[in-house]
């Protein structure tokens, strides 16, 4: 009787085994597909020590403070890229004009009054120019292609780099040893204009940097390519260095949407990068130091209306 009982018991147990569906191996895979974008906080260093220059290839004076690839220039390039997802290149149209201010010979012999380009076996390798703007200096492409003109009379020369003179105060052109069809006097017509697309997707200079046509190229498409909510905090320091400051530029709030096109939007932070004055806080949280402002900030931050 007892065998009899156990077997039953077997088989109840053996047919309630059976029922239990099988349980599926998850693959480590499944843990990333969650519809739910994430929120990524970006901290800023703009404490002085980023104007220090960079070592490696230039550039740029992104931030327009006069020097070429110092830390705030190569953190401007960097979070142009992280933004412009989407490696889309900005359309627009650079036109500068200027005046000949004088030509060197490739013997070294410059003439900056009347005549200072003969046509003919003279050969030239620089151009002092006059007239043009900052603006329109920094919108000139490192290399190009210049029209000299007068009147009807024009001729155009590619130029191989352009500088500026500290010494002698004025902006220049080199170009490849060369003798010109026609005679060209100071004060003649130089003029460049350029329409289509940039040579590159991100800015390499401040004009470049401030200008709509780099912040119109920030769109939904880079949402959807990075498919991340960005928000923006800076911290700097006070002149003694002892206290951070941290402030809050661009906030995710608790009701942004979770899908494209994201609030703040890409281009509202690269204003803030770019704003002037970026480096006096419209708000500010209470003082701390580095250390503890990277650690606990980002935890604290995601939607909140007012700093802690």
């Amino acid at each position: 009787m007892t065998t009899r009982i156990y077997s039953v018991r077997m088989a109840l147990l053996l047919s309630f085994l059976i029922a239990i569906p099988p349980v599926a191996l998850a693959d480590d895979t499944e843990l990333f597909t969650t519809s739910a974008n994430p929120n990524v906080l970006l901290m800023l260093d703009t404490t002085g020590s980023m104007d220090s220059s960079a070592s490696g290839t230039s550039v740029g004076d992104l931030d327009g403070d006069g020097a070429n690839n110092t830390r705030m220039d190569i953190l401007w390039k960097v979070i142009y890229t992280l933004l412009n997802a989407d490696l889309s290149t900005p359309d627009g149209t650079v036109f500068a004009s200027g005046t000949l201010g004088g030509a060197r010979t490739t013997s070294n012999s410059w003439d900056t009054g009347g005549t200072c380009i003969y046509a003919g076996s003279t050969t030239y390798n620089r151009i002092r120019l006059a007239g043009f703007t900052t603006a329109e200096w920094n919108a000139l492409p490192d290399s190009g292609t210049v029209v000299l003109g007068s009147g009807s009379v024009q001729e155009s020369l590619n130029y191989t780099s352009k500088g500026y003179s500290s010494s002698g105060g004025y902006y220049y052109f080199d170009f490849n040893s060369r003798t010109f069809a026609n005679n060209w006097s100071v004060g003649n017509q130089i003029v460049y204009s350029f329409s289509g697309s940039y040579p590159n997707n991100y800015p390499v200079n401040h004009t470049e940097a401030m200008s709509d046509d780099f912040r119109n190229n920030l769109t939904v498409g880079d949402d959807n390519t990075l498919l991340a909510r960005l928000g923006l905090m800076t911290f700097t320091t006070n002149s003694s260095g002892s206290t951070v400051q941290i402030n809050i530029r661009n906030q995710i709030s608790s009701t942004a949407p979770n899908s494209p096109p994201f609030a703040p939007s890409y281009q509202n932070i690269w204003n803030s990068v770019t704003q002037a004055g970026a480096r006096r806080p419209p708000r500010h949280c209470a003082a701390r130091r580095p250390s503890s402002a990277r650690r606990t900030t980002p935890a604290r931050y995601a939607g909140r209306t007012s700093p802690s």
